[in-house]
C-alpha cells in the first residue's frame, strides 16, 4: 500500500509506501493523527489506524474519499507524484524558501551561470549564453569588416559590465532557483551539493 500524506496546509505529498512512511514517522515527521489518504482506495484516515505504522491500537479508520480524485483512481494528470514539499523532509509551505538558504549567495550560479542553470531547472540563466555569443558574433564581424578600435571596446566593456551584474544577480538568487527546481530534499543537501 501506498499513500499521500495530507499536510497542515491541506495539499497532499508522496504518495510514500510503507517503509517510507516509517522513516518519516522515526524522523518526527508524521504523527499518529497525520491524516494519510491511501493511493490506491482514495481513503483516508489518521496514520494510526495504519497497523504497519506501528502506532499501537488507534480508532479504527474513519476514511472519506478524496476531494481530488474518485475512489480507486490514481492522481490526476495534472498532479505530480511528487507533488510536494513534505518529499523533502519537512512541510515546506509551497513558494517559501527554507531560512538556511535564504540570502545566501550560490557561487556555482554566478561562476557556471547557464550551465549551472540548466542543471537546476533555471533557464533564465541562459541570457548569459546569449549574451556571449551576440558579444562573439558582434565582435567577430566587426574584426571581419576591418573596425577593430573604440566600438569593439565599447562592445566588450557593455557586455562584460552587463554579464557581471547578471551574475550577480544569478548569485543572489541561485539557491532560491536551486530549491524550486525540487531536486534536493533538504537545505542540508541543497547546501552540500551547491559547495561541490
Amino acid at each position: 500500500m501506498t499513500y499521500f500524506v495530507i499536510g497542515p496546509d491541506g495539499g497532499k505529498y508522496g504518495p510514500a509506501d510503507i517503509a517510507t512512511l516509517k522513516s518519516w514517522i522515526d524522523e518526527n515527521r508524521i504523527g499518529p493523527d497525520t491524516l494519510l489518504e491511501s493511493y490506491e482506495t482514495g481513503l483516508q484516515q489518521p496514520a494510526k489506524s495504519i497497523a504497519e505504522l506501528g502506532f499501537g491500537g488507534g480508532t479504527p479508520p474513519t476514511a472519506r474519499p478524496s476531494e481530488t480524485n474518485a475512489p480507486g483512481q490514481p492522481p490526476t494528470a495534472g498532479e505530480s507524484p511528487y507533488s510536494g514539499a513534505y518529499q523533502r523532509g519537512q512541510f515546506y509551505a509551497p513558494g517559501t524558501i527554507p531560512p538556511q538558504i535564504a540570502g545566501k549567495f550560490n557561487w556555482g550560479a554566478f561562476y557556471f551561470s547557464w550551465i549551472w542553470g540548466l542543471n537546476h531547472r533555471a533557464y533564465l540563466t541562459l541570457i548569459s549564453l546569449g549574451l556571449s555569443v551576440l558579444s562573439f558574433i558582434i565582435q567577430y564581424g566587426l574584426a571581419m569588416s576591418g573596425n577593430r578600435g573604440i566600438l569593439t571596446g565599447i562592445i566588450s566593456l557593455v557586455v562584460g559590465i552587463s554579464s557581471i551584474g547578471i551574475q550577480i544577480w544569478y548569485g543572489t538568487q541561485g539557491n532560491k532557483w536551486a530549491w524550486e527546481s525540487g531536486r534536493f530534499q533538504t537545505p542540508e543537501d541543497l547546501l552540500r551539493c551547491q559547495k561541490i
